[in-house]
C-alpha cells in the first residue's frame, strides 16, 4: 500500500516582492512530492518549520494557522478514510479528493451546490437554473439534509409531498425524482453514499402530452403562411416555428441563430452552431422548405429571426392553431416532435433520424463518410419531397395521419 506523508512548508523557490514565501501543503507519495498552495504567505523568520505554524511575530498568525490546521486536517482525513477502507491512495487520487471543495461535508444540499459550481461551464444556463429550482424545492420540503438521510423512505416521502402538498403533475414530480437520482448517481460513484437509495426504486420517464403536426397539418400552416392572411406578429411567429419543424431545432437555438451560422457546401445549405442545451457543435442540413423561410440578410451578425419569448411564442401559436382549425396542444417544442415523427413515418432509420434531429459535430466528423452524408441528405430530401407531393395533390407518398 502506498504510504502518504504530508507537511507544511514554505516554497523557497518562489520569493514574492513583499519578501514573503508562499505557504504550501507538501504531499509525498511513493517518494513523489507535490505542493498544494494554501493562499497565504509569510516571512522566513515568521515560520516555525518544526511545529509547522506561523509565529506570533506575524500579525495575521491566527488566521493563517487556522488555514494550516484546516489543510492538515483535511489531508489527514483523506488518508485515514482510505486506510480505513483498505484502499490504496496514489497521488492523483489524493489530489482529486483534496481539491474537491465538498470533501468531508455530510450535507446533501452542499454537495448539490458544489456540483452546480463545478459544472457551470459544462451545462447550459437552463439546466443550471433547473438544478437550482429543484434544490430550492427540496429545501422547502426538508430545510437540511445529510447523505445518511437520503434513503428510500425519504424519496417516497418527497414524492408524496410533491403529489399531495404541491399538487405536481406526474411529469413534474417525476422530474423531481430524476433530479435526485442524477445527484445520487454521482454521490454513489464518489463514495458519499454507501448504498444507492434508488436501488429498489424504478422511475419510468413519462412522456409529455405535447402534440405534433402531421404533414397535412404542416401543409395547411404553410399555406396560411404563404397566403399572408395572419396579423404581422402571428406571421412572424409562424415563420420561425415552421423553420423549426423542418430543422428540429430547439427554441433557444432558433432564438440565437444568426446569418453567420448559415453555410454552403456546393449546392447544400446547412447551419453550423453550438447547441444551447448541450453546448455541442452541431451541423444541420436545410431542406428547401426551410431555406424558403430564411429572411433577407442585412449583415453577418444579424439574428436570422425576430424570435419572441417562449411564453409569448406559445400564446401566439395557440391563436395560429385556432385559425388553422388544429385542435391539438401545440407549443414551440412540438416542432421538434413534428420533424422527428415525420422522419419516422417516412421510414427513416433511427440513427439517421438522430443525426438529423441534432447530433453533435464531433459525432458527425467521426462517423460521417461521404456516403453517410449522402444518406442523410437523401433522408431529408425524402421529407422535403413528401411535403411537395402532398402540397400539390395530396397523393403520391403514403403518409400516415397519426
Amino acid at each position: 500500500m502506498t504510504t502518504l506523508h504530508f507537511k507544511i512548508v514554505l516554497r523557497k523557490d518562489y520569493l514574492k516582492k513583499s519578501g514573503r514565501y508562499p505557504v504550501c501543503l507538501r504531499i509525498t507519495s511513493g517518494r513523489i512530492p507535490k505542493l498544494f498552495p494554501l493562499t497565504i504567505d509569510c516571512l522566513d523568520t515568521d515560520f516555525d518549520p518544526v511545529k509547522q505554524i506561523i509565529k506570533r511575530t506575524d500579525p495575521d498568525n491566527f488566521r493563517k494557522n487556522a488555514l494550516i490546521l484546516k489543510a492538515k486536517t483535511k489531508a489527514g482525513d483523506i488518508a485515514f478514510n482510505y486506510i480505513l477502507n483498505d484502499k490504496n491512495l496514489p497521488l492523483d487520487e489524493f489530489t482529486r479528493a483534496y481539491t474537491n471543495d465538498n470533501y468531508g461535508s455530510v450535507s446533501f444540499y452542499e454537495y448539490i451546490e458544489y456540483l452546480i459550481v463545478k459544472r457551470d461551464s459544462e451545462l447550459s444556463a437552463d439546466t443550471l437554473d433547473h438544478y437550482r429550482k429543484q434544490l430550492s424545492k427540496l429545501k422547502r420540503f426538508r430545510p437540511a439534509l445529510t447523505f445518511s438521510e437520503v434513503n428510500e423512505t425519504f424519496i417516497l416521502d418527497y414524492k408524496d409531498y410533491m403529489i399531495r402538498n404541491l399538487k405536481n403533475t406526474p411529469i413534474t414530480w417525476n422530474k423531481g425524482l430524476e433530479f435526485i437520482k442524477r445527484i445520487c448517481n454521482q454521490a454513489y460513484k464518489e463514495g458519499k453514499l454507501k448504498e444507492h437509495p434508488f436501488k429498489n426504486l424504478v422511475i419510468n420517464r413519462l412522456k409529455g402530452n405535447l402534440g405534433h403536426l402531421t404533414v397535412n397539418e404542416l401543409i395547411s400552416l404553410d399555406k396560411i403562411y404563404q397566403d399572408k392572411t395572419l396579423a404581422a406578429n402571428l406571421q412572424n411567429v409562424l415563420r420561425y416555428f415552421l423553420f423549426a419543424c423542418y430543422t428540429a431545432m430547439r427554441y433557444r437555438d432558433v432564438y440565437d441563430l444568426r446569418f453567420i451560422n448559415l453555410k454552403y457546401q456546393a449546392e447544400t445549405a446547412f447551419l453550423e452552431f453550438v447547441q444551447h442545451k448541450t453546448n455541442k457543435h452541431t451541423i444541420t442540413p436545410l431542406i428547401d422548405q426551410a431555406k424558403e423561410l430564411i429572411p433577407p440578410q442585412e449583415f453577418e451578425q444579424q439574428r436570422m429571426f425576430k424570435v419572441k419569448t417562449n411564453q409569448d411564442t406559445n400564446r401566439k401559436l395557440k391563436d395560429i392553431m385556432d385559425t388553422a382549425k388544429i385542435s391539438k396542444r401545440i407549443t414551440f417544442h412540438s416542432a421538434r416532435h413534428t420533424c422527428s415523427n415525420a422522419l419516422y413515418m417516412l421510414g427513416i432509420d433511427s440513427d439517421i433520424r438522430c443525426q438529423i434531429i441534432g447530433d453533435t459535430k464531433e459525432v458527425v466528423m467521426k462517423h460521417y463518410t461521404d456516403e453517410d452524408m449522402s444518406v442523410t441528405l437523401k433522408a431529408l430530401d425524402k421529407y422535403s419531397e413528401a411535403m411537395k407531393v402532398k402540397k400539390e395533390d395530396q397523393a403520391g407518398i403514403r403518409f400516415s395521419s397519426q
